[in-house]
Parts: structure tokens; sequence; C-alpha cells
């Protein structure tokens, strides 16, 4: 999606630093983030809304409109992104209760995005 908004260009490289990345990315990116949007949101508003139908539906999605949503400093184009991303993540949380099960999906899509893509935008991109 991110490629058919014009956001990334496809640009496979292998740079040094990725491990560097990856285990910044992991642990401060990936957990903290999972733990904040999945862990206690997602998980506090499925359960206060399990009482209504859909209840879970609303909460998955509620969860990642506010993902996307703190990630406005990237532009328009980026809290859309973060939000259908926060909505995949989120439903991997919602299909299996594994926090961990989460934060891989997410880990694994940055180091998709960051081997593979333009990272973490083009310049012209943001905005």
């Amino acid at each position: 999606m991110s490629f058919a908004l014009g956001y990334v260009r496809f640009e496979p490289k292998w740079l040094s630093l990725f491990w560097f990345w990856a285990w910044t990315n992991l642990l401060f990116t990936c957990i903290a983030e999972e733990a904040v949007y999945r862990g206690i949101m997602q998980r506090y508003l499925v359960a206060g809304l399990t009482k209504y139908r859909y209840g879970a539906t609303i909460g998955l999605v509620l969860a990642a409109v506010l993902f996307g949503l703190m990630h406005y400093p990237g532009g328009t184009k980026y809290v859309l992104l973060s939000t259908v991303a926060g909505f995949g993540y989120g439903w991997v949380y919602l299909r299996n209760q594994h926090i961990e099960a989460s934060i891989l999906t997410h880990f694994l899509l940055n180091c998709i995005h960051f081997v593979f893509f333009t990272y973490p935008a083009l310049a012209t991109a943001m905005g």
C-alpha cells in the first residue's frame, strides 16, 4: 500500500548498520508500541466492548486508529499507512492473544521495509 501511494519506492539494500537498527527497532519501537497499543489499549477496549455486538472489532479499529494518529508527525499518508498496519498488528493480537505475535509481525514488516524499500519514506512523500 505504501508503494502504491508513492510513499516509498523499491530500493533493496543491505547496510552494515542493519543489526544495530534491528535491535533498536525491536526494543524501542516494536515492543514499546505493541505494549501500549495492543497490550493496553486494544486489550482494554475489546474487554470493555465485549457486551456489544462487534465489540472486539470496534476495539481493534479504535486501537488501530489511535496507533495511526500517533504517527501524525510523519504526515497524513503515514497516518493512513500506520492505521492499516495497526489494524494488521491488532488482528494478529486479537486472533491469538499473544503480544509477542503482534511484536513479531510489526518487527518483520519494519525489517522488510528497511531492507527492500526506501526507509522510512521518500522525502517527497512526507506530508
